[in-house]
C-alpha cells in the first residue's frame, strides 16, 4: 500500500527534514496511510483514485498526522501549557501529544466524510406471533 503523501509533501507543509528524519517520516507516512485506510474501510468509504478532492484531503491529513507525531516533545509545536520562572531559573512545558501517537482529529474525520452520527431503529418483538405491526 502506498502512502497518501511523500516526504516532499510533508516538507512543503511543515519544514525541511534532515536525512535521518526523512527515513522516520517515510515510515510514519506508511503507518498513517494504514490508519486512514482502516478508518475509511470501517466507515464504508471507498478510496477513489479519480477523486482529486479526496486525494488532496488524504495527503494533507496524512502529513498532519506525521507532523503531530514527529513534533511530540521535539520543538514547541503542540505545547498546551508553558511555565517560566525568573529565579532560580525554572521552566516547564506540557505537550498535547507527548508520546507521539498518531491520531485523526474530529475536523479531519469530517473532511474525509467519516465519524458522522448515524440514526437507526430497532423493532421490538415482544409477544408478536407474526411479522406485522
Amino acid at each position: 500500500m502506498e502512502p497518501f503523501a511523500t516526504t516532499a509533501d510533508l516538507e512543503a507543509r511543515w519544514r525541511k527534514l534532515s536525512n535521518d528524519e526523512k527515513g522516520r517520516a517515510s515510515s510514519l507516512l506508511d503507518d498513517g496511510a494504514a490508519l486512514l485506510m482502516s478508518m475509511l474501510k470501517r466507515a464504508g468509504v471507498e478510496v477513489d483514485p479519480d477523486d482529486e478532492l479526496q486525494a488532496a484531503n488524504l495527503r494533507s491529513i496524512n502529513c498532519s498526522m506525521v507532523q503531530r507525531s514527529m513534533s511530540a516533545a521535539g520543538d514547541m509545536y503542540g505545547v498546551t501549557q508553558q511555565t517560566m520562572t525568573a529565579g532560580p531559573f525554572s521552566g516547564s512545558a506540557t505537550y498535547a501529544n507527548a508520546t507521539g501517537d498518531m491520531y485523526v482529529t474530529k475536523a479531519e474525520r469530517m473532511r474525509l466524510g467519516i465519524g458522522r452520527m448515524r440514526i437507526g431503529s430497532i423493532r421490538p418483538e415482544i409477544g408478536v406471533a407474526d411479522d406485522t405491526w
